[in-house]
């Protein structure tokens, strides 16, 4: 493997990693279950969090980049990730858990040998995770 290939594998293995943390920590914070599939404002949600704007802004945002969540001009909300554009990978597998259940996660870690999980869609009763090998 030349070194390009080393780099290149290397920023993924970091990226994964940071997309992880960024979802157990928004999971953590109550972003998950205070958001819903109708739009809401930075300021509301902070204010339903107990947390600055400015500290929640950043982790909203990379949530939107990352596909997790949405945003319009109302705001941040979750929206159904369409399964139907992962189906076609044959190492796709879709499982229904709950983010917050810790031991369902290392479990998946550690049964696929995953490298990222990936989310579908919160709510109060139940979380849906997508997980890639």
């Amino acid at each position: 493997m030349n070194i390009k290939d080393e780099i290149k594998n290397f920023k993924s293995m970091v990226n994964s990693y940071k997309l992880t943390n960024l979802i157990i920590t928004s999971n953590n914070l109550g972003i998950f279950s205070c958001l819903t599939e109708n739009a809401k404002s930075l300021e509301k949600i902070g204010k339903e969090l107990r947390l600055s704007s400015c500290r929640i802004e950043p982790i909203l945002n990379g949530l939107v980049f990352h596909k997790i969540i949405s945003k319009n001009e109302n705001g941040y909300y979750l929206k159904e990730y369409r399964l139907k554009e992962l189906e076609q990978f044959e190492n796709f597998e879709f499982i229904k858990g709950n983010l917050a259940d810790k031991e369902l996660i290392e479990e998946i870690f550690k049964k696929y040998n995953a490298e990222m999980l990936s989310v579908q869609k919160f709510n109060n009763k139940n979380t849906n995770s997508c997980t890639y090998k």
